[in-house]
């Protein structure tokens, strides 16, 4: 009951960045029917999936999340509708086929979006309904309190603020400017996805840092990509090592 009500949460406050965002900017019915079509189709496959496993059904939050994340990421008001069943069909099939020690190897969202752009190499991925940082960082907040994922957003704070601050000052912005640079939405709702994470906590701290890094070395020297979605799935793939590392090491 206590893992579904952290997922309740999560799911509520998705919802409202996205509605909010609905509302406040592009209210329309292509914009719905996106979003629409992302949720199902994670929930449907997920679903399905899950019901085949086990042999009953059972209501897929973490799936849910997952639509929810790719619909306020992706853009809403493409040509190409069947973008938006590939992207969430990619990111609940990666969950269940590639996994390390019975998890996850990657945050599912990001792989749906980032292998949809091996297909698709036009910038789709516009973070639309990410924007509102009054909603977004105290709902975010909440939901790192709740599941402890302080490790994560810290480690990847200071990793990241000292570099874009002297990014900044090179590039002659202003402080607000420069931190302006780092996605709360990014660091609050997808780097706190627990599954692809290390376990350890100073795994944890480690793979924050890995990961703030790489989006700041992505976003400045190879700005073609999406560095933060970019930065995350190469952490993914590191975090078995830096688990198993700190594990050997015997720290926790």
């Amino acid at each position: 009951m206590k893992q579904f009500s952290l997922y309740t949460q999560v799911i509520l406050s998705l919802s409202v960045l996205v509605l909010s965002s609905l509302y406040q900017d592009i209210f329309t019915l292509r914009v719905i029917e996106a979003v629409v079509i992302s949720v199902i189709t994670t929930v449907l496959i997920d679903g399905l999936i899950i019901w085949r496993k086990e042999g009953k059904y059972r209501f897929p939050n973490s799936a849910l999340i997952t639509g929810l994340i790719i619909a306020a990421l992706i853009e809403p008001e493409l040509e190409n509708r069947f973008i938006y069943l590939i992207a969430p069909a990619l990111a609940i099939l990666s969950k269940h086929l590639i996994r390390i020690s019975g998890r996850n190897v990657f945050n599912p969202a990001a792989f749906g979006l980032l292998s949809l752009r091996l297909f698709y190499p036009e910038g789709f991925i516009v973070w639309w309904a990410t924007t509102n940082i009054y909603l977004i960082i105290p709902l975010g907040l909440c939901i790192v309190l709740r599941m402890k994922g302080w490790h994560l957003v810290l480690s990847f704070m200071l990793a990241t603020v000292p570099l874009y601050v002297i990014y900044g000052i090179h590039s002659h912005l202003n402080l607000v400017d420069s931190l302006n640079l780092i996605n709360p939405f990014f660091v609050l709702f997808v780097l706190t996805e627990h599954k692809s994470a290390p376990v350890a906590n100073k795994a944890r701290i480690a793979y924050g840092c890995v990961v703030g890094v790489l989006s700041f070395l992505f976003h400045v020297f190879v700005p073609q990509v999406e560095n933060s979605l970019t930065a995350l799935l190469i952490g993914n793939v590191c975090a078995p090592i830096i688990n198993r590392g700190f594990k050997t090491n015997g720290t926790h």
